[in-house]
């Protein structure tokens, strides 16, 4: 394996390492009683830490591992190293504000604070990927071109993303439009015809007094001859 590749390796590891052991360690004493207390890395920010270090070891090995990095990978490398020590300065920050606040305690209480092994090996992890990655970047040889070339590759990286961001939010922005001015179609209602009766055909009246002599019933004349025969 290419030699710069190796130094990526093992900055990665001992950053991975690192983030299992303490980053802090505490102690409290009051009344003759005494309390130490350790917080790892992974218990805080150490998990940032470790996905880091664990993508920088995966661009590490891309390619064919007997042959140095790219350009590309090896700028990415040095961004990821760098992310790595902008968490751990951070925690350097915090860890003297809080500091300061334990040693406003009276003589009752007496608490100390301090940065932890995990912490170190951390830092080591952090400026290891960082150099590795320049070397890997440079060819072996770290000068002044160096970070020129890598902050020109950076312009260009950044604004290539800001183009693409941009694109992205213009193409979103006009199909939004584009839906908001189409007019809603309403569905036509369909009109409810109400069946029709078929007519009924007109009989005239003698045709339905024959059926009636026909048929035997009564018709208006056999009535009116039983109504007189009844009358004394």
């Amino acid at each position: 394996m290419e030699k710069n590749r190796l130094f990526i390796l093992g900055s990665s590891a001992l950053a991975v390492i690192g983030v299992f052991l303490p980053w802090v360690t505490a102690s409290v004493s009051a009344f003759g009683n005494s309390l130490n207390y350790n917080v790892n890395g992974i218990e805080g920010d150490g998990k940032i830490i470790l996905v880091l270090s664990i993508v920088a070891a995966v661009l590490a090995v891309l390619g064919d591992i007997k042959q140095g990095l790219s350009k590309r990978l090896s700028l990415g490398i040095v961004v990821l190293g760098a992310l790595e020590a902008l968490v751990l300065v951070v925690l350097l920050i915090n860890f003297g504000h809080y500091s300061g606040q334990l040693g406003q305690y009276g003589a009752s209480l007496s608490a100390g604070i301090g940065l932890g092994l995990g912490y170190f090996i951390d830092v080591i992890g952090a400026v290891g990927t960082i150099v590795a990655g320049l070397l890997a970047f440079s060819g072996g040889r770290i000068s002044r071109e160096t970070f020129a070339e890598a902050g020109q590759m950076s312009k260009q990286f950044a604004t290539t993303v800001g183009h693409a961001t941009t694109s992205a939010v213009k193409s979103a922005t006009n199909e939004f439009k584009k839906d908001a001015q189409e007019p809603t179609s309403t569905p036509v209602s369909e009109e409810v015809v109400a069946p029709t009766t078929p007519a009924q055909p007109v009989v005239p009246p003698q045709t339905l007094e024959q059926e009636a002599n026909s048929q035997g019933l009564p018709t208006e004349e056999t009535k009116t001859d039983a109504e007189n025969s009844v009358e004394p």
